[in-house]
């Protein structure tokens, strides 16, 4: 039992350290704010956290942070979706965005606001 709350102690400290550390990379540019994405992956990875909204900030090839001088963002409105597109590598990520998750513990997805028919 010992082991279990040492574990998630551990993992908390873990994430507030990923935190500040995208917190550093945002402030700072070039190979500092890079390194700084690579100590907060290599961190998250060993501790086994899931970054979710945050893996949207840098380059998953290259882990350049994104920001307005070295990204391009465009909005696909025919794929309902977002296109980040890195200045540096030209790798391309995408988001999707006009589907709500569904609420009842399915894998479905409606779209927009639309009922589910069952």
């Amino acid at each position: 039992m010992a082991y279990k709350r040492e574990e998630e102690k551990f993992k908390v400290i873990a994430k507030e350290r990923v935190e500040i550390l995208f917190g550093l990379a945002k402030t700072v540019a070039g190979e500092s704010a890079k390194e700084y994405v690579k100590s907060a992956l290599r961190i998250a990875k060993f501790c086994n956290l899931r970054l979710g909204k945050k893996k949207a900030l840098f380059c998953g090839q290259c882990l350049t942070f994104f920001s307005s001088e070295n990204s391009r963002v465009r909005l696909n409105p025919d794929k309902k979706r977002t296109e980040i597109l890195c200045l540096n590598c030209g790798h391309k990520r995408f988001y999707g965005y006009g589907m709500e998750k569904n609420t009842d513990g399915g894998d479905e997805r409606t779209e927009g606001t639309k009922e589910r028919m069952d």
